[in-house]
């Protein structure tokens, strides 16, 4: 599956380009060494979700030029979606549904998603806010974890 310049396997967002586009952020030798540091270590947060129409966030850092994984955990029932807010303004759909089963499978009464990122998906390096999106459904809390890798090294 493709989605604006990026190869993704199992279960593939697609990215949505703001109208006002931010500058390319510079790096420097010494960003890229602690960007380089961040490879291979999973980037997570445990986010809580009120009962009804609810939004959770958090932080990651963005290596760029690596493939990258997103884990999801969560109660079965509640249906949600994950998003992400680059630094350069380009939002990234990186779940769009639970319902996905090419991404989502339910064992016993929990969900687990799993979605690979190719190379392309990630060309800003920096800040990215990682959103959850719970439409209706009772409270739940929702385990969102982000891996950058090197390619061949996964």
């Amino acid at each position: 599956m493709a989605g604006a310049g990026a190869l993704c396997i199992g279960g593939c967002g697609y990215s949505c380009h703001s109208t006002a586009p931010a500058p390319q952020p510079k790096t420097d030798s010494s960003t890229l060494a602690s960007l380089e540091s961040l490879v291979g270590r999973p980037q997570e947060a445990v986010l809580r979700l009120p009962r009804g129409r609810s939004t959770a966030r958090f932080q990651i850092t963005a290596v760029p030029h690596d493939t990258w994984d997103v884990r999801i955990s969560a109660p079965a029932s509640p249906n949600f979606e994950v998003d992400a807010l680059k630094s350069d303004g380009e939002w990234l759909l990186l779940l769009e549904t639970t319902h996905q089963r090419e991404a989502c499978a339910i064992t016993g009464t929990r969900l687990h998603c799993f979605l690979r990122f190719a190379i392309g998906a990630n060309q800003t390096p920096g800040r990215w806010t990682v959103i959850a999106k719970k439409h209706t459904g009772p409270a739940t809390t929702i385990r969102i974890q982000i891996t950058f890798h090197r390619p061949g090294s996964e």
